[in-house]
Order: C-alpha cells, then structure tokens, then sequence
C-alpha cells in the first residue's frame, strides 16, 4: 500500500525521516493530497469506460471481414487499402480512422491507446482480417504470401479465404 506520510518525509517504518523537496514552489506533499484522492486520476481509472471502448472496438474489429485501424495522413495506411484490393478482386478494408474517428468512437478519447494495448501494436495501419489480429502493413503482405505458398496454419485458413486463397 502507498502511503503518502512515507513518501513526504515522516516515519516510514525505517524510523528515519526523509526531507522531501516539492518541485512546485509553494507546494508541500501534504498540500498536494494523494493522487488517488483526484476526482481526474478516478475519472482516468474509470474501467467501465475502458471496458466499454474495448467493446466497442471489438464491435468494430467484427462488423466487417477486413478492419483497418489509421488515420487520415498515413502513407503505409493507403498502401495497405490498395494492396488488399489487388489481392481480393477489389474488396476494400473498413477503415477507422483514429485521428477523425466515427459515431461510435467519438465520445472514446482513449480508443487508440486501448487499441494498443489490446493488440500490442501502436503504429498504424493497425489490421484485422477474419476477426484477427494481423499487424501493420508488412505482416499483412507476410499473411498474403503464406495463404499463397500453403503455409498458413489450418487454423488461420480464414485469413486466406479473405485473400482468396484457400488450401
């Protein structure tokens, strides 16, 4: 447990007494309060307001057989979009921009950062393909290559079946 008369300087178990130093002048440890007594640190804790972007982000990840997570300016997001129509005969990925986000994303401020820590990944193009997570640009060209050469998992077949390449 994190107690903030230990952190400021009074005995802490150790006997001793530390001298804290606030790095805002005019400001004690004692006036600052604990951070989780600030109506803005629970408001950021608040997990049924993560819980319910990442339900919405699973909604958007299964609305569609392709999902791409961008933004308006990125170069490798474009590329990703044309190489998925070469591939499939003109289908196209749901693209969900992060930096201009749709109805269902508007009042989730933190959509990009659960995204992230859903898949791993903080870069975009951020794909899915079958409901499953795909990685950027360049795994998704790899994904391609194995549903061409056979080497996909049978458990993945789907992927290929996106692709139109089923073994």
């Amino acid at each position: 447990r994190f107690d903030r008369g230990a952190a400021c300087g009074e005995a802490g178990g150790t006997g001793r007494r530390l001298r804290h130093r606030s790095p805002l002048p005019g400001h004690s440890c004692r006036s600052m309060g604990k951070l989780s007594e600030r109506q803005s640190f629970r408001e950021w804790l608040a997990a049924n307001k993560a819980e319910s972007t990442v339900d919405t982000l699973r909604e958007l990840v299964n609305s569609d057989r392709c999902v791409m997570f961008s933004t308006t300016w990125c170069p490798w997001c474009n590329r990703a979009q044309e190489f998925v129509e070469d591939k499939t005969g003109g289908r196209r990925c749901l693209k969900v921009d992060l930096d201009k986000p749709p109805t269902e994303l508007q009042d989730k401020p933190h959509a990009a950062s659960c995204l992230s820590a859903m898949t791993g990944q903080s870069t975009v193009p951020n794909l899915f393909i079958a409901g499953k997570h795909i990685g950027g640009y360049q795994e998704m060209v790899a994904a391609a290559e194995q549903c061409r050469a056979g080497q996909m998992p049978e458990k993945h077949q789907d992927i290929c079946a996106f692709f139109g390449k089923e073994q």
